[in-house]
C-alpha cells in the first residue's frame, strides 16, 4: 500500500490531525471513513491504543453522524447501548460528555427523527441535563431542542421548554437561562409547522407580550420573516398587514409593527409578505397595497416582486409583460437572444443591478411562463436555456421536466456548461 503523504515527510498523524480529517469525511459524505478511525477493523484511536480520541473528536464525529444521519453511531458514541449495558465509546476513553456534546447528540436526533432520545436528555427517568443536577443545559441546548421540535412537529414540548405551562415553570427558567430574541424566533417556528399561530402571535401582540416596541427585548427581522412564514401556514392575512403595511388609511391609520420595531422590510418580507397574499386567498386585497410597497423598493426588489407576482397572473401574462416593457420594468428582450432564453434575474428586467444578484434566478413558475410567452410570440424554436448554476439545480430540473411534460422537448445539460440546457439532437 504507498505510503501517506505525511508518512513519506516523517510526520506522525497525531489527535487533531484525525479531528480535521473526521471534518474533511463529514462534509463531504464520506462518514464510513471517519467512524473507521475509532470502530474500524484498524483503529487509530481506541481505548487499548496510545492515542486516545479526545473531546474534539467527539464533536466532529458527531457533526459527521448529523450531516449523515446516523444515528446508531451517535448514540454509541455517546449514550452507548443500554439493553446490553455497553459503556459508551466517550465512557471507553474516559471522556466526560458536556453541555456542547449533548447539545451536538440533539441535533444528531433531530435529523435522524429520533425527537425522544434527544428529549429524555432533559425530561426522561435519567435526564443527564436538570435543574438539580450538576449539568446544565445552556441557550445552545435549547435551540438545538427548538431545532428538534420544529423538524419532529412537537408543539407542546416546545412550549414547556419556553414558555411553561401555566404555574409551571419554564424548563429554561428552571436552567436559570433567560429566553432571548433567537429563542424566540426558533419557537415561532415551531409555532409555524404545527399550526399553532396564536400561541406564536401573543409573543408580539397578546396581553403579555414578550417582545414589543416598549420592552427591552425587541423583535428583528428574522422574528418577522419567521411571523410571515406562520401566518402563510395559517392563511392568516390581517395579522401579515400589521406587520409589514400597518392597519387602517388616512387618520385611523396605525403604523406597522415593523415600524414601530424600527425594521426597515427587504425584498425577503415583501416576497414573504406576498406569499400569505397568496396562501389566505387575499391577493385581491393584497395587490392594493402593491404599489405602496413598490414606492418603498428600489428597482431591483421591484424586479423581484415582479418575478414573484405576474405567474399569479397566468392569463394575463403576455400583456403584463407587454405593459411592463414600455414601463421600463422588463428589458426589450426579457431574456431572449439567438433562440436562447437568459433565465437571469438581469438578463430579463432592466435596473436588477449585477452587483451579485445577477447570479439569481427568476422563480420557476416565472420561468415557465417565460418560456410559453416566447415560443408563441417571438420564437418557436428555442434551442438553448440558461438557468444558472447557484439555485440549487431547482430551476435546472424545473424546466426539464415543464419542457419534456408539456412540449415532448428533450432538454439535457450541456457538456461544458452545467448552468445551461440544451435540446437534444435526437429532438430537433
Amino acid at each position: 500500500m504507498p505510503l501517506s503523504l505525511m508518512q513519506q515527510w516523517g510526520i506522525k498523524p497525531d489527535i487533531a490531525i484525525y479531528s480535521a480529517f473526521i471534518t474533511v469525511c463529514a462534509k463531504t459524505g464520506q462518514f464510513d471513513s471517519a467512524w473507521q478511525l475509532v470502530c474500524g477493523d484498524k483503529p487509530v484511536m481506541a481505548p487499548h491504543l496510545p492515542l486516545k480520541a479526545d473531546s474534539i473528536t467527539c464533536m466532529n464525529l458527531l457533526t459527521a453522524c448529523a450531516e449523515t444521519g446516523r444515528f446508531t453511531e451517535a448514540k454509541s458514541l455517546v449514550l452507548g447501548d443500554g439493553a446490553t449495558a455497553t459503556a459508551s465509546l466517550m465512557q471507553q476513553w474516559g471522556i466526560n460528555p458536556d453541555v456542547a456534546i449533548y447539545s451536538a447528540f440533539i441535533t444528531v436526533c433531530a435529523k435522524t427523527g429520533q425527537f425522544d432520545r434527544a428529549w429524555q436528555l432533559v425530561c426522561g427517568d435519567k435526564p443527564v441535563m436538570a435543574p438539580h443536577l450538576p449539568l446544565k443545559a445552556d441557550s445552545i441546548t435549547c435551540m438545538n431542542l427548538l431545532a428538534a421540535c420544529a423538524e419532529a412537529g412537537r408543539y407542546a414540548e416546545a412550549k414547556s421548554l419556553v414558555l411553561g405551562d401555566g404555574d409551571t415553570a419554564s424548563l429554561m427558567q428552571q436552567w436559570g437561562i433567560k429566553a432571548d430574541v433567537a429563542t424566540y424566533n426558533a419557537f415561532i417556528t415551531v409555532c409555524a409547522k404545527t399550526g399553532q399561530f396564536d400561541s406564536a402571535w401573543q409573543l408580539v401582540c397578546g396581553d403579555k407580550p414578550v417582545m414589543a416596541p416598549h420592552l427591552p427585548l425587541i423583535a428583528n427581522r428574522i422574528t418577522c420573516l419567521n411571523l410571515l412564514t406562520a401566518c402563510a401556514e395559517a392563511g392568516r392575512y390581517a395579522e401579515a398587514k400589521s406587520l409589514v403595511l400597518g392597519d387602517g388609511d388616512g387618520d385611523t391609520a396605525t403604523a406597522s409593527l415593523m415600524k414601530q420595531w424600527d425594521i426597515k422590510p427587504d425584498v425577503a418580507i415583501y416576497n414573504a409578505f406576498i406569499k400569505v397574499c397568496i396562501k389566505a386567498k387575499e391577493l385581491g386585497t393584497g395587490i392594493w397595497y402593491l404599489e405602496e410597497i413598490i414606492n418603498k423598493c428600489n428597482m431591483s426588489t421591484l424586479s423581484q416582486i415582479h418575478a414573484q407576482l405576474a405567474p399569479l397572473e397566468k392569463d394575463n401574462f403576455a400583456s403584463m409583460i407587454d405593459k411592463g416593457i414600455t414601463q421600463g420594468i422588463y428589458k426589450k428582450n426579457v431574456g431572449l437572444m439567438n433562440h436562447c432564453i437568459d433565465l437571469h434575474m438581469d438578463k430579463i428586467f432592466e435596473g436588477d443591478s449585477g452587483d451579485g444578484t445577477h447570479i439569481r434566478g427568476v422563480p420557476l413558475a416565472f420561468a415557465k411562463l417565460l418560456f410559453c410567452y416566447h415560443k408563441q410570440n417571438n420564437e418557436p424554436n428555442i434551442t438553448s436555456i440558461i438557468t444558472g448554476y447557484h439555485g440549487n439545480n431547482t430551476l435546472k430540473n424545473g424546466m426539464i421536466s415543464f419542457l419534456k411534460d408539456e412540449f415532448g422537448l428533450e432538454f439535457i445539460e450541456d457538456e461544458f456548461n452545467s448552468g445551461m440546457i440544451v435540446l437534444s439532437k435526437s429532438a430537433h
